[in-house]
């Protein structure tokens, strides 16, 4: 029995098949202006597509996954409805109503992914491979021997990306706990998993009993582990962990400037300000002797492309065009 959804809010001219899944999404237009007018409506979820396939090859928490994808590429929220049985093939448009109140459409920020018109195959591609990456990582704590009540944290921290277009009203302290929280997890998953701490922290040993202590982690071992994280690949996204004095290049005599934006310090000193005694602003050391003022307001849009870019890079998407260290440079 074939099913189809209805897919509110996502720009698509051209069909996208999944042929793995036996789906396929096919667009409301063709044409590039309508689908755009469609998509960019800002008082309610216009139909711009709808997903077939057969019912056996989707589910709930598939259209739950795909609703978050699309919502990602778009930078804003996409819904997609129940599966319902397709029941006229010739006009299956016809089954669903070509808008759907709601205030969650404001204005959108700039789109993760270029549309369909400008590159034929990325979205699809980065759709695969998202699904893919949700996939096994649910599948690898699964099949491991010791369960545990441990989640997916990539998806973790694509979900709560995401979530910031579903917020009724924008309160910049939930944004920013949904980013540095994701960020954070994610990245100290990964340090556990290379014992990053183990290596460069020296061991203690406990005087009384002589047994090893355990290392006892701060919020800037947070920022570090992010820091590092963000290193692994190399100096891909150009962060850095403290904020260094400014320096002469011995060599070139040129002067180097160090970006107090690309710091992660001083994301976890916001964050720590945020939670802890609920303040917007903060300070960190510049060298020994300078102390820079920081502004959450400052930090909170490049905090949420520097969390978009990562997810790019670790679904593996790459068109060609992509920027990583475009959060840097944002004004």
């Amino acid at each position: 029995m074939s099913f189809v959804c209805g897919i509110y809010g996502y720009h698509i001219t051209h069909p996208i098949d999944l042929p793995c899944l036996d789906l396929r999404i096919e667009p409301f237009t063709g044409d590039y202006t309508n689908a755009k007018l469609r998509t960019d409506n800002h008082q309610s979820y216009q139909l711009t597509a709808i997903l077939k396939g057969k019912r056996k090859s989707t589910s709930d928490h598939f259209l739950f996954n795909l609703e978050a994808i699309l919502s990602f590429i778009e930078s804003r929220d996409v819904l997609i409805t129940p599966a319902e049985e397709l029941i006229n093939e010739e006009s299956p448009f016809s089954q669903f109503p070509e808008s759907i109140a709601g205030s969650l459409r404001g204005k959108a920020s700039k789109a993760a992914i270029f549309d369909d018109t400008l590159n034929p195959t990325a979205r699809t591609s980065f759709i695969i491979a998202a699904l893919t990456r949700f996939n096994s990582e649910t599948e690898k704590l699964e099949n491991e021997a010791e369960k545990t009540l441990k989640i997916p944290l990539f998806n973790s921290l694509f979900f709560k990306y995401v979530e910031l277009f579903r917020q009724n009203t924008m309160f910049p302290e939930i944004s920013y706990y949904l980013l540095f929280s994701g960020l954070e997890a994610f990245a100290m998953s990964w340090a556990n998993k290379v014992e990053l701490f183990k290596k460069e922290t020296p061991e203690q040993i406990c005087e009384k009993c002589m047994q090893p202590m355990p290392n006892k982690r701060s919020y800037r071992s947070a920022s570090y582990a992010i820091y590092k994280f963000l290193k692994k690949d190399g100096d891909v996204f150009g962060a850095t962990d403290s904020l260094k004095a400014d320096k002469i290049d011995i060599k070139t005599k040129i002067p180097i400037k160090y970006d107090k934006y690309a710091a992660m310090a001083a994301y976890a000193e916001l964050r720590n300000k945020l939670f802890h005694v609920n303040e917007f602003k903060g300070s960190i050391k510049k060298g020994e002797k300078e102390t820079v003022s920081l502004d959450l307001f400052d930090y909170l849009r490049r905090l949420e492309l520097l969390v978009q870019l990562v997810i790019l890079k670790e679904v593996g998407f790459d068109d060609g065009d992509t920027n990583y260290k475009a959060w840097l440079s944002l004004q």
